[in-house]
């Protein structure tokens, strides 16, 4: 699992900002510098709560997806869930190749008789 800095750095670049752009979005919501976020993502520092859920909001997720917690609610599948969080973080062409490879999977698994 990645560090939370880790993750919510990967999701900043994933949604295609900058650290000082993120800080300018986030200004009206939690005001925060840029070198905050810089710190957050070296795991430096910790983020406070309300800055967490501003992130989740811009982001449009979940804080379990936000900070990486693979959760649900639902007693399904662990694998199918941790699959469901990493798909949360991928850009669209991201999505796209993961789902030609569940494709070929299940081609393949079709093909074998199972």
């Amino acid at each position: 699992m990645k560090s939370l800095g880790k993750q919510l750095a990967a999701l900043r670049k994933t949604n295609g900002y900058t650290q000082e752009e993120l800080s300018k979005k986030l200004s009206e919501m939690h005001p925060v510098s840029q070198q905050v976020i810089s710190n957050i993502e070296r795991d430096v520092s910790i983020p406070d709560i309300k800055l967490l859920a501003c992130l989740a909001d811009l982001y449009d997720i979940s804080l379990d997806d936000l900070i990486g917690r693979p959760y649900s609610k639902e007693k399904g599948d662990p694998v199918e869930t941790q699959i469901n969080s990493h798909l949360k973080t991928l850009d669209s062409e991201g999505k796209e190749l993961c789902l030609g490879i569940i494709e070929q999977v299940a081609q393949r698994r079709d093909n074998n008789g199972k």
